[in-house]
């Protein structure tokens, strides 16, 4: 089976919130939580990719996708499918819903998301007294998983960048124990130069 647009994915019913790697690190998901949704995963195999578009994904690959693709719920005792559920655990997963993909052991985000760190303030001292502790900035971090096309525009894994307000989602793909927040390139307002 092969859609024309739309990625083939098959998922267990088991809701992951790690995914352990051949290296035996982990890949974090940020747990998603709604009541009476029974099924949030957000992880997949691919088993075919689009017809009609060149995409750097491949068949067997794992791809990271919004959660609400394989949303079912309850309504007055009836259970209510996804509407992207195809048969069993298969479902069409349109591109614009996978935000980055797992192959060998490598995280790469996939156009047009982008994943960042979220930076820390230092300490504000004054006269001896601590003012402010560290916290997060709330519009900057380090670009952890770099989308091909801030690789264009010469962004890379480490660089510092200011996001736009209100642009941030968390969402924890990781191999540390680490937040970071998921974007879209046209996020990323400017790359900061220390």
């Amino acid at each position: 089976m092969r859609s024309a647009v739309e990625f083939i994915v098959k998922i267990d019913n088991a809701r992951h919130d790690k995914i352990q790697m051949k290296n035996g690190s982990f890949l974090y998901l940020s747990p998603v939580a709604y009541e009476g949704y029974d099924i949030q995963t957000r992880v997949g195999v691919v088993e075919s990719t689009p017809e009609m578009f060149d995409v750097k994904v491949r068949k067997g690959d794992k791809v990271f996708f919004h959660h609400n693709i394989t949303k079912e719920s309850q309504f007055y005792g009836n259970k209510i499918y996804s509407d992207f559920k195809i048969k069993d655990n298969l479902y069409r997963i349109p591109a614009t819903e996978i935000y980055g993909y797992l192959r060998n052991d490598e995280f790469h985000a996939l156009d047009p998301y982008v994943f960042v760190e979220p930076t820390e303030q230092d300490e504000v001292i004054r006269s001896g007294i601590i003012v402010e502790q560290a916290k997060e900035h709330r519009n900057e971090g380090i670009i952890r998983y770099p989308n091909e096309e801030l690789k264009k525009q010469g962004i890379k894994s480490g660089d510092k960048v200011l996001f736009s307000k209100y642009s941030k989602y968390q969402l924890g793909i990781s191999d540390k124990d680490e937040r970071l927040f998921r974007m879209k390139t046209d996020w990323i307002v400017a790359k900061i130069n220390e």
